[in-house]
């Protein structure tokens, strides 16, 4: 899961085609809801296949390729991020957005790993590194070490 934050005046066809085209391969099998955000972007991928939530389709198999279209597991990444986002942080300001949603890719993408193992390898990625929200201030003169 990777997910990308995107203002809401921004979302268009044309962000849509330049998000997928930088994380998603071209051979794959690209599976979506009936937006028309999709239907150009879909084009430059191996197959493009959609379910129509407004029949009420939110599952179907392609008998012809054996292809199952789906967005139920995005839906559900999208659901849990919600729930995850109102009830544990209760609020989130739109300048870390894209830091609560790396959270939440990276608890999604290691769902099933135990959270013993998770925290381990979560805290080997920290290591020797420094979080700042903003620019550290020296009050060191010149010369001085700190």
């Amino acid at each position: 899961m990777r997910s990308t934050v995107v203002g809401k005046d921004k979302v268009s066809g044309a962000t849509v085609s330049a998000l997928l085209a930088t994380h998603v391969e071209p051979t794959a099998a690209l599976n979506t809801d009936e937006s028309p955000l999709y239907t150009t972007p879909g084009k430059s991928f191996a197959a493009h296949d959609t379910v129509n939530h407004r029949n009420e389709e939110y599952v179907r198999r392609d008998l012809v390729t054996g292809r199952v279209a789906t967005t139920n597991t995005a839906e559900g990444f999208f659901g849990n991020s919600k729930r995850s986002l109102d009830g544990t942080h209760h609020q989130v300001s739109g300048k870390h957005l894209g830091l609560y949603m790396a959270e939440l890719d990276y608890k999604y993408n290691t769902r099933k790993v135990s959270d013993g193992s998770r925290t381990v390898t979560g805290i080997a990625k920290v290591e020797g590194k420094r979080l700042t929200l903003r620019p550290m201030k020296t009050t060191a003169k010149p010369g001085q070490r700190l």
